[in-house]
């Protein structure tokens, strides 16, 4: 008579329920206490009011208890920040597990078979070990989980200087500073740059209102673009500061003609455009101490009025109308 039981019932030495149940199969069949895990067992009857039936075997097998559902923290689903791996990260326990028993718990991130490391949802791979773990069997239909953007906050080095040029400029992955809770995973690197959005001389918030991060990406080390992988939230402020413009005057006489007059400075612009070269001339003020027109000394002062350009070196100069 083969007999099955599953693991985990309860279980006696009562030979008299082994016996009924060979002619009796509404009886209730327990096995003896040292038939425990999962397996095939035989026991030979020993019954001594029954003669005929001394040394009769039975055979009868204890069944793998079937693991039907997981938890992930006491929740249903897996989530986890992106980390650049496919490990579940929670713990993972089954309430089909007899209290006591070892069994451990572990589980990847899958796409069609193949481990998933980016940001999005997939199903979940399960494997299971530990001393008790051959008395059970995973038939669990599925089990899911996400893999959640990593947040990062990115700001501008201190010193990194930003002076104007009438363009937007822009600040190269290395001037670039990566903060928060988590920071890039290993093997992972800032390439590209952020585009300023705003051009004249100021103070300016660091956002994405004045700033454009479409040009910056973050790289595996397998170069693969992993951005999509990353909530990138900017901070902090950046400057852009005056461009300087140095003045000097030529030597000059002036002679009185009974009309106003007056001295241009001398203006030095390195490396920039012709239109920043216009706007620097539009820009430039000369004052003087007095009105210019009858003979005598007189001091002529530079100035800009544009915010965007701060003359430096011979601002100021002496000269006389004879």
């Amino acid at each position: 008579k083969l007999v099955t039981l599953i693991y985990g019932q309860q279980q006696s030495t009562d030979k008299t329920k082994l016996y009924d149940l060979m002619y009796n199969d509404n009886g209730t069949f327990v096995s003896v206490t040292s038939a425990v895990n999962s397996g095939e067992y035989k026991f030979k009857l020993d019954i001594d009011e029954i003669d005929e039936y001394q040394g009769y075997e039975i055979t009868f097998n204890i069944d793998k208890k079937q693991i039907n559902s997981v938890l992930f923290d006491g929740e249903t689903t897996a989530n986890k920040i992106y980390d650049a791996t496919a490990t579940v990260l929670n713990t993972i326990t089954s309430n089909d597990i007899i209290s006591g028993d070892n069994v451990v718990f572990s589980g990847i991130y899958v796409n069609n078979s193949m481990e998933a490391t980016d940001s999005g949802s997939y199903d979940i791979s399960i494997t299971y070990s530990g001393t008790d773990a051959f008395n059970y069997q995973l038939v669990l239909s599925e089990a899911t989980g996400t893999i959640t953007a990593r947040p990062i906050t990115l700001s501008i080095k201190d010193g990194v200087k930003v002076v104007y040029d009438g363009t937007n400029q822009t600040i190269s992955a290395e001037n670039i500073v990566v903060s928060g809770s988590y920071g890039l995973c290993s093997n992972e690197n800032l390439v590209g740059y952020i585009t300023l959005n705003q051009i004249e001389f100021g103070e300016y918030t660091l956002n994405l209102d004045n700033a454009d991060i479409s040009a910056l990406f973050i790289q595996k080390a397998n170069t693969n673009d992993s951005t999509k992988n990353y909530e990138i939230t900017l901070s902090g402020k950046y400057n852009i500061s005056a461009l300087e413009v140095s003045v000097s005057f030529t030597e000059i006489d002036l002679t009185y003609n009974g009309e106003t007059q007056g001295i241009d400075p001398f203006l030095i612009i390195d490396q920039v455009s012709e239109v920043i070269s216009e706007q620097c001339l539009s820009a430039v003020k000369i004052s003087y101490n007095k009105e210019t027109i009858n003979a005598g000394n007189y001091t002529a002062t530079v100035s800009s009025s544009s915010a965007n350009f701060v003359f430096v070196g011979e601002t100021t100069k002496q000269f006389e109308i004879k």
